[in-house]
């Protein structure tokens, strides 16, 4: 039986890197005029990456316990 957690990691991963890189240019950006605005929303991007983060290393740790049997 073939596994795809490889690719799920690897999906995660990357969209975590994607993730991390939203929030450093959003900081960066003037664009959003109050700051409580910008504020707001890299804290929801923040939730997101730290969900993100979270299921890739809990799927790492399945994969890996998945390899040991």
């Amino acid at each position: 039986m073939a596994t795809i957690l490889n690719e799920l990691i690897d999906e995660l991963d990357a969209k975590a890197k994607r993730i991390e890189k939203e929030i450093i240019n959003l900081d960066r950006s003037s664009v959003i005029p109050e700051h409580y605005n910008k504020a707001e929303s890299i804290l929801k991007l923040t939730d997101k990456g730290i969900q993100t983060e979270e299921q890739c290393k809990y799927l790492s740790k399945l994969r890996n316990m998945n390899e040991q049997l």
